[in-house]
């Protein structure tokens, strides 16, 4: 599978540290209601983000929407949310953000590569493209606005922008995770593609994102 990594560096804005919020606004049902159209209508995407209290399904879903957007521009198929691919995403973006490295290769050994990961997450046969990238954050970002950056970062790699319109992809699950370094705060994004062959799925031994119910 193709791995991609982006480090995108703009002058960054300095914040307070943050935490997560316990419960989301975004459901997994909200994934049956909302598509890459009417999802612009969502309210809460154009909130200011509270780096105090992160709505990250929120954000996870914004991120993923736009992707299926630039898939909809040029008439590709628009692939499916995967709760076990986004467990899988988030918890990669954590801990590169936490053990402070930046890469498709864990420090720890037994999640080394993206197909190790995805089993820990409950992911039978894995597939896995990923993309990662790591952001200054805004303190005046919205859910929209800072979704908005991340992709198209990744649309202006071309390593980047090939997984996410790869006719090979499937299914997406995304992860981020938002730290402060010294006087910098940071968003650490990763997306697993699974291709080839839809998910079979079981139980993940990964917690889920914080704001799931």
């Amino acid at each position: 599978m193709k791995k991609v990594l982006i480090v995108f560096f703009t002058w960054p804005i300095l914040f307070i540290g943050q935490t997560p919020t316990k419960n989301s606004c975004w459901k997994k049902e909200s994934y049956e209601k909302y598509n890459h159209v009417n999802f612009s209508n969502l309210e809460e995407i154009n909130q200011t983000i509270n780096f105090n209290k992160i709505d990250y399904p929120l954000l996870h879903a914004t991120i993923f929407f736009l992707t299926n957007k630039e898939r909809a521009k040029r008439k590709k198929k628009i692939i499916f949310w995967n709760k076990n691919l986004e467990i899988a995403a988030f918890n990669h973006s954590k801990m590169m953000a936490e053990l402070n490295f930046f890469s498709h290769s864990s420090k720890i050994k037994k999640r080394k590569e993206p197909e190790d990961r995805a089993k820990i997450a409950g992911i039978i046969n894995p597939f896995i493209a990923e993309n990662i990238a790591k952001t200054p954050v805004n303190s005046q970002d919205t859910y929209l606005s800072l979704s908005k950056k991340i992709v198209t970062q990744w649309m202006n790699s071309p390593g980047h922008k090939s997984n996410i319109l790869s006719k090979d992809a499937l299914e997406l699950g995304v992860g981020v995770f938002i730290i402060k370094e010294k006087e910098f705060s940071y968003v650490y994004s990763t997306q697993n593609f699974q291709w080839f062959y839809l998910t079979k799925n079981t139980v993940s031994k990964d917690s889920s994102p914080p704001g799931w119910k």
